[in-house]
């Protein structure tokens, strides 16, 4: 960069520093009227969200990137080339196509369930219990009742897993 009568300018042979470059580029969005944030970060942000969007990583590089089975050659087993092939494959987040919510026949499942009913009906009591008085439940963190609500709420998510389970098979 560099300062000339007409304002700054990029040199035509040294390259701009980071730092340049964002107070440059800072300059321009408030010249131009942008709300958002428009520096280096936000470029490389955009870039890879756009190669993720559109596959170029996996399509160009991931193959490339790994090519063996690494794993295998370490610990000295067989590769396991379908298993590298699915996880080379995989998203961040999970399977894009894997169901977001509850069928209506699971949804039944875990509603008639009496165990899951008798667990919510304790919890909800030992909620009541807490919250007597106008008192926030964090104020009752050190008690036994805040303890066995905290069980309960584990147990009535492991139950549901398990009855989500049931359904599925």
């Amino acid at each position: 960069m560099e300062c000339t009568p007409y304002g700054m300018r990029v040199h035509p042979t040294e390259p701009v520093s980071y730092d340049d470059g964002n107070l440059f580029l800072k300059e321009l969005r408030e010249a131009i009227g942008l709300s958002f944030p428009f520096d280096w970060y936000t470029f490389r942000r955009w870039t890879g969200n756009e190669a993720n969007r559109s596959h170029i990583f996996e399509k160009y590089y991931n193959d490339d990137l790994i090519p063996q089975d690494v794993q295998s050659v370490v610990l000295l087993r067989p590769p396991q080339i379908e298993l590298l092939r699915e996880a080379a494959q995989m998203h961040r987040k999970g399977d894009p196509d894997a169901p977001q919510d509850l069928t209506d026949d699971q949804r039944r499942t875990l509603c008639g369930d009496p165990y899951l009913t008798g667990l919510r009906r304790e919890r909800a009591a030992l909620h009541r219990q807490m919250r007597f008085g106008g008192k926030s439940i964090s104020s009752a963190t050190d008690t036994n009742i805040h303890q066995r609500y905290s069980e309960l709420g584990k147990a009535i998510n492991r139950r549901r897993q398990k009855l989500r389970r049931k359904g599925k098979a």
